[in-house]
């Protein structure tokens, strides 16, 4: 190192008081050298004088730097800090740029790739673009092309999984030893348990995380506030500094996020009355405060959507702010500031939070408020991590430059272009959250698919039989684990299974660190089919709604099933890492296929070898890295890497932009879990809304209204057939095929005749075609393809005419059409339908049409209420309900329809094949269950 240059180092340093990160070195270095460069090109020396306008002399490499125009030692440390701060931004973007540089080069070596550029592309440098924006994608949303890093999406959910396993294991711990007599999930559920939280978790914050016993009569509201204050805040706080930031002020404490739509129901009189004496004194005096509270009130209400954001809620008294960072000691007594200044806003107890969040805010409850702050945490520091540390827009500014510098979209088809663009659509809204939170003209559309999804989905548990053949093919065949043995794949698929290591209980609490912490923490099986986001939803339509399907999935049993897999496949994961790292096998031993899913997300050769290496050294893990249970223990993992020093000694250091080895051991489980408990990604999202550009847009609503209920079929066949195509040789990807659609449709048999007997129709007799068509169809062996196939081509006319059976009914137009238009604009128009054939009707005096469709949409509507789609009640609803309505609407219609149905079971009974959809029979008696029809 340059002489010069080392003088700088050690003088930035002193005036920091700390050793500058290699990433500011490394920025400082490139500096030097860009400085240099230019000095040899102009022909002069570093140490040469140059004059200034005010008669100073200073050297050629100061003015170049610009630290001649900082005279007093204050304006001096900013200027460095300046330099810091822009030093991990510059790092961070020249990190992305080496992860996306590695993730095309991954992408044009695959074998696969190589050959299709042999036949359909002889245009290398048009090629070499094309994989740079599949790379940029592959770098915001996890998809089968992301390779080497941890993408946007993953990154945050990561993030947010890893504080709140942290949290949710040290508040257990807390709870037990406390005797506190009732489980923390209970505590914090109960609504009444926030204004004792609030006073104790502001306690530990104004005394900078010294209270080391309760304030009031809460002993569980204090450990939850401990719990939260160690395990959530102090360890983000950290984890600002290492990718340098600072932390915001304001992030340390819990806040209102205040909801637009309930703050404009009042006027701005009643606000001020109701909010303005809820604040601390340190605001000032009575008057000051409802001034406040007025100030609040226009800039909630305002259009203005970066003032309206909850984010910059507060006192703009640049007074007040310092005074409440003095105290909570984000300025020290020598005036060092530690932290970015943000605008505060202090209550003055938890009860007075409490009023005003149960009135005005979306998180009106423990539970909320904990979430929110952790989820909003975890997408600040993710952006950081991937943008930089400056400002946000400045580096999705400069993300757009590189891109732009590149040409990477020049010579993209349209459907990439689509796919890129929804990608940096969806990074733009992590950039500014407030886009997608202050939408308002979606509600409509919002609530409308979770009544569906309510109304439909009831039965989806007896559907989810399924996923057993998925769990344990997928888990087999692409993410190499047991199939036998005390916790193989076959002994934790059954989740009441005793042969399972660890109880319900501690696999549900293992699983915490790698199913989303909305998902695990509410229990909602929602997220399956992309209705989770209604839970947070501003506009109370969306959210009651939402809670209404995800009571539906509660009642029916889908939540328990789903968290019971979710459990068991981390579980089983997780205890096949714990017995290879225990066992010391190293990672050429591992085989491809295991190497690729965990080189997937950057766990390198190195780091798997080290965690071998050094498993027993307790100066890098105190306590071990497997749990009781022999699985890898995320939380004893640490955050940090292990890092050889020149002296060949082992230590765990936190890197500034490294991703730490637990966070990538995180997110290959947390793939795993996802693909044997098959759920949509990002990317599948977006695909369910035709990489429309705007997700959350209205364009984007129509078409997710569309695909409702083909999330499941989207990335099933892009996590299963196109992962397996795209990173597998012929002959394993026709086995892991044949073998996930062999065990498909032996299990579809029992699903399709068990829906049959459930909704009170006669079951198919197995003997027959139309059976094993619907079973095909029901199996969806190659997921959204096997919809297409079977829902416009006619596909089970032409399954049916392969075994000799043509005569089946095959697909008419009207089911095209419904198919295409999704459940909800097919519910629409059949009720435009109806209401147009009642019109006609009474015009014609035309009694029986009029009836017939009275029926129709008596029957449309009572489809609509939520709790009769459940699988143990539809039979019930269909006797008591359905045919009652039948009956009464249309009396003669009904019994008409009875004498036919008696006449073509009887005809079903001799041919053994009627035409048409299965019958019902009236009495509604089982005969056999595979041999089709009732007696």
């Amino acid at each position: 190192m340059d002489p010069r240059l080392k003088n700088c180092l050690r003088f930035i340093e002193s005036v920091q008081g700390r050793p500058l990160s290699r990433s500011e070195q490394d920025f400082f270095q490139q500096q030097f050298n860009e400085i240099r460069q230019l000095a040899v090109k102009e022909g002069k020396s570093l140490n040469a004088p140059v004059k200034l306008d005010d008669g100073r002399t200073v050297t050629y490499l100061e003015y170049k730097l610009g630290t001649y125009t900082y005279d007093t030692v204050s304006a001096r440390k900013q200027a460095i800090a300046e330099m810091a701060e822009a030093a991990t931004n510059g790092r961070a973007l020249m990190d992305l740029e080496t992860r996306i540089e590695n993730t095309k080069n991954s992408i044009m070596a695959n074998e696969r790739y190589e050959k299709k550029h042999f036949f359909f592309n002889r245009d290398p440098a048009k090629k070499k673009r094309q994989m740079q924006a599949k790379a940029v994608m592959a770098n915001i949303v996890d998809n089968n092309d992301t390779w080497g890093t941890i993408p946007m999406d993953k990154l945050m959910r990561v993030t947010g999984t890893e504080f709140f396993g942290d949290f949710h294991g040290r508040l257990d711990t807390l709870f037990k030893n406390e005797n506190i007599g009732i489980s923390h999930e209970t505590f914090i559920a109960d609504r009444k348990n926030l204004p004792a939280f609030m006073d104790e978790y502001n306690n530990f914050l104004r005394k900078k995380g010294a209270h080391e016993s309760p304030t009031t009569n809460n002993k569980g509201a204090y450990l939850v506030a401990k719990a939260l204050w160690e395990e959530v805040t102090m360890k983000a706080k950290s984890r600002y500094n290492q990718v340098g930031r600072w932390m915001p002020y304001n992030q340390l404490g819990m806040r209102v996020k205040w909801n637009r739509n309930l703050v404009k129901k009042m006027s701005k009189d009643e606000f001020i009355k109701k909010v303005g004496q809820s604040f601390d004194p340190i605001h000032g005096d009575e008057l000051r405060r409802n001034n406040l509270a007025a100030d609040i009130y226009d800039a909630i209400t305002s259009t203005n959507s970066e003032r309206a954001n909850w984010r910059n809620i507060g006192d703009p008294d640049a007074d007040v702010s310092t005074k409440i960072a003095r105290e909570e000691g984000h300025i020290t007594s020598e005036g060092e500031v530690h932290g970015v200044p943000g605008k505060f806003l202090r209550f003055k107890d938890g009860e007075a939070f409490s009023k005003v969040t149960s009135e005005f805010a979306d998180d009106a409850t423990l539970h909320q408020q904990i979430i929110s702050h952790i989820t909003d945490l975890s997408r600040d520091i993710s952006v950081t991590k991937f943008l930089g540390s400056k400002s946000h827009d400045q580096g999705m500014a400069r993300f757009k430059d590189i891109i732009d510098a590149n040409n990477i979209t020049n010579d993209v088809g349209s459907i990439q272009k689509m796919q890129f663009d929804s990608s940096m659509n969806y990074l733009e809204t992590l950039v500014r959250p407030e886009i997608i939170e202050q939408m308002s003209g979606n509600v409509a559309f919002n609530t409308l698919r979770n009544i569906q999804a309510a109304a439909k989905l009831g039965s989806a548990v007896i559907t989810a039989i399924l996923d057993i053949p998925v769990f344990i093919t997928t888990g087999s065949r692409i993410f190499n684990l047991p199939i036998f043995g005390r916790d193989g794949l076959l002994a934790t698929v059954f989740p009441g299974s005793g042969m399972i290591s660890g109880s319900k209980a501690d696999r549900i609490r293992y699983a915490k660190y790698f199913i989303e912490m909305t998902e695990s923490w509410q229990n909602a099986a929602g997220a399956r089919f992309i209705l989770n986001d209604g839970l947070n939803n501003q506009k109370g339509f969306t959210r009651g709604s939402a809670a209404f399907a995800h009571y539906v999935f509660r009642g029916s049993g889908l939540n328990w099933w789903t968290k019971s897999l979710q459990s068991s496949a981390a579980g089983v994961y997780g205890r096949h890492l714990g017995e290879l790292i225990q066992t010391g096998r190293k990672w050429e031993d591992l085989g491809k296929p295991f190497q690729s899913n965990l080189g997937k997300y950057g766990i390198t050769q190195s780091e798997w070898n080290n965690l071998i290496k050094f498993q027993n050294d307790t100066t890098i893990f105190p306590n071990g890295i497997l749990d009781a249970n022999g699985r890898l223990d995320m939380y004893k993992l640490g955050s940090g890497n292990i890092v050889i020093n020149p002296t060949g000694k082992a230590q765990m250091l936190d890197g500034s932009f490294q991703t730490n080895t637990r966070s990538k051991f995180v997110a290959a489980v947390a793939d795993a879990v996802d693909t044997m408990v098959m759920k949509p990604s990002q990317f599948d999202k977006m695909a369910g809304a035709f990489f429309s550009k705007e997700y959350h847009g209205m364009g984007a609503q129509i078409v997710r209204s569309m695909t409702q209920f083909k999330a499941h079929p989207i990335s099933f066949f892009r996590k299963t057939t196109m992962r397996t195509w795209k990173h597998n040789n012929t002959k394993d990807t026709v086995q892991t095929i044949s073998a996930i659609a062999a065990s498909l449709m032996v299990t579809s048999a029992v699903t399709v005749q068990l829906k049959e007997f459930l909704k009170g129709n006669p079951t198919f007799d197995a003997s027959k075609p139309d059976f094993w068509t619907r079973v095909v169809q029901e199996a969806g062996v190659l997921g959204i393809v096997s919809d297409m196939f079977f829902s416009f081509a006619g596909g089970d006319k032409l399954a049916a005419g392969m075994m000799g059976k043509p005569d089946v009914r095959g697909v008419t137009a009207m089911d095209m059409f419904n198919n295409i238009i999704g459940p909800l604009g097919a519910d629409t128009i059949e009720l435009m339908t109806s209401t147009i054939n009642i019109g006609i009707g009474a015009a014609t005096k035309d009694e029986k049409r009029r009836q017939r469709e009275y029926e129709d949409l008596a029957i449309l509507a009572s489809n609509q209420i939520p709790f009769k789609s459940i699988w143990y009640t539809r039979m019930l609803w269909r006797k008591y309900v359905t045919e009652f309505l039948s009956e009464m609407i249309n009396p003669r219609g009904y019994h008409k329809g009875q004498r036919n149905l008696k006449k073509r079971m009887r005809k079903s009974r001799s041919d053994g094949l009627y035409f048409g959809k299965p019958t019902r029979t009236p009495d509604g008696a089982l005969m056999d269950f595979w041999k089709g029809g009732f007696q």
